[in-house]
């Protein structure tokens, strides 16, 4: 995550950024880049499903994160319309049912986009399983669609299998074997700054 924010960073050529954290929880990835990166964070914006929001708005005492709902109209306006230089999904995107439509809508007004610890088959279309964590659904996306559905919003700055996460190669019902750990540096092609 350090390495996309630093990369943000120089590209923009600003001071300080605002960054989204889509799927973020209860702000955990702010508190480690706030630690090493204080001064370069203008705001952190999670975006989150409301039970995290409420618990989380009411321990938050840090003036640059702010809380919204996922599931709050005026909370998905404020994002769409807002300007992130940084949209960050830490292994969320493969939660989201209409992913490429969040991807469309937010490489409106967003710059780059961190995507990590995304999983990936080698069938053509993708696939939903049970994760093994909470019980959630959660898409496997098929690596050749999901390359030429992004290409309509982005240009492919960083990819690469993520060494934090170990490699599964399991087999799903009557699947080909899919890998967990790629991780995504992009540039929207849309946005307007």
């Amino acid at each position: 995550m350090f390495w996309g924010l630093s990369h943000t960073l120089l590209k923009t050529k600003l001071n300080a950024i605002n960054i989204l954290d889509v799927g973020g929880g209860i702000g955990m990835q702010f508190c480690w880049a706030y630690q090493m990166y204080e001064e370069m964070i203008s705001s952190w914006t999670v975006l989150e499903q409301e039970s995290v929001v409420k618990i989380s708005s009411n321990t938050n005492s840090c003036e640059l994160l702010k809380f919204r709902s996922s599931q709050s109209q005026k909370d998905l306006r404020y994002v769409y319309k807002n300007k992130f230089e940084l949209v960050i999904f830490m292994g969320s995107l493969s939660y989201m049912p209409n992913y490429f439509g969040l991807l469309e809508k937010l490489s409106q007004n967003c710059n780059y986009f961190l995507l990590s610890r995304l999983p990936f088959t080698r069938e053509d279309n993708d696939y939903a399983v049970l994760d093994s964590q909470g019980g959630h659904q959660e898409i496997i996306f098929s690596y050749k669609k999901f390359h030429n559905m992004i290409k309509s919003l982005f240009t492919i700055e960083y990819e690469s299998e993520d060494e934090s996460m170990p490699k599964e190669k399991v087999k799903v019902g009557n699947k080909k074997n899919f890998h967990r750990g790629t991780t995504m540096l992009l540039k929207s092609l849309k946005s307007k700054f």
